[in-house]
């Protein structure tokens, strides 16, 4: 969780021509709080409410005090277009999110020309890079190249040497785009066995992916793992669907996760679909940050909202349980 990094330095960077009659500097949220990735966007929502209450409480910014107006994309990408047109209209000059790549990627479209500054705590994708963003796009996370990097290193480890992978066709689409990628050219570079052997694309919004499961499989003997780099409500219907079909596929295939499903909604979004997740073979990649200043947020955030927060920082972190020994067959 970055947003009391973001708040504090897009605010401080924007204060710069505020007028002496303002009483309060006021930005915008595009939060992702319905949707995909709508999992984690009321946690979003009460981390900017904490950070500005914080900030406020120090001084403000140049003595002034932060005010702040979210709205939910819905993790759609016109959604995420629109929200940051309506912000610009208002005249708005400090917008934090999309949470999303994809959001962000169409936001910048708006942001950009426009001269608004445009920060996200979350989105990852290696084309924000390298976008068009006329110099007002900032993040306080790491691109995904640095956890496929890490992805493509276990995987090599674990000796896979035939993966397939599965990316989105919909909204999560430069997310999951971005992950495939970069993990396809550092797997293969560590070795010359190595081969992501497929690569297939799948819609959002489905209750089961059967039919592409089964000619995903029935075209590609022999796999050692599959990645997943998917938003987690798509995720958990894809490892639903193989659990509840196990008889019909390979049982000791390994499913590499990334960030986005690396949250407890992840696996009950596996069990509402009717798989049982930690009976199959997994590991992955999560956020993860161990800075002083990021725990003493953390711990602030249980007191103050009753739960500790399931995100903790943005940076590559393995995540992974004991798989069943190669070859072992039985249920998953």
């Amino acid at each position: 969780m970055n947003l009391r990094l973001a708040v504090a330095v897009v605010l401080g960077m924007s204060v710069v021509g505020c007028g002496p009659k303002q009483e309060a500097l006021k930005f915008g949220v595009v939060i992702s709080t319905t949707g995909g990735y709508g999992a984690l966007g009321g946690e979003r929502t009460q981390g900017v409410q904490l950070a500005v209450e914080e900030i406020n409480k120090a001084g403000g910014v140049l003595g002034k005090t932060l005010e702040f107006v979210a709205k939910d994309d819905g993790t759609t990408r016109d959604r995420a277009k629109q929200v940051a047109q309506e912000f610009v209209d208002a005249g708005i000059q400090v917008i934090i999110g999309p949470s999303f790549s994809g959001g962000s990627l169409e936001a910048l479209t708006v942001t950009g020309p426009a001269k608004v500054l445009q920060m996200s705590g979350s989105a990852t994708s290696p084309a924000l890079t390298t976008a068009m963003d006329q110099g007002m796009f900032f993040r306080t996370c790491a691109p995904d190249t640095a956890q496929a990097a890490v992805l493509a290193k276990k995987a090599n480890e674990r000796m896979f040497r035939r993966v397939a992978m599965i990316t989105d066709q919909g909204d999560g689409q430069a997310y999951s785009e971005g992950i495939a990628n970069e993990f396809k050219k550092a797997f293969e570079a560590l070795n010359m066995a190595n081969r992501v052997v497929a690569q297939t694309s799948f819609a959002s919004g489905k209750t089961t992916y059967k039919p592409e499961l089964d000619a995903l499989f029935a075209a590609n003997a022999n796999l050692d793992a599959v990645l997943v780099p998917l938003y987690s409500a798509q995720s958990a219907v894809v490892i639903a669907t193989y659990q509840r079909n196990l008889a019909s596929y390979p049982a000791n295939v390994t499913w590499m996760l990334t960030d986005s499903s690396a949250e407890q909604d992840f696996v009950d979004s596996v069990g509402a679909a009717g798989g049982t997740f930690n009976n199959v073979n997994h590991f992955g990649t999560g956020p993860g940050g161990s800075a002083a200043n990021y725990a003493g947020f953390a711990d602030r955030f249980k007191t103050k909202f009753n739960k500790a927060p399931e995100e903790t920082g943005r940076g590559p972190m393995l995540i992974t349980r004991p798989d069943r020994p190669r070859g072992a067959a039985g249920q998953a």
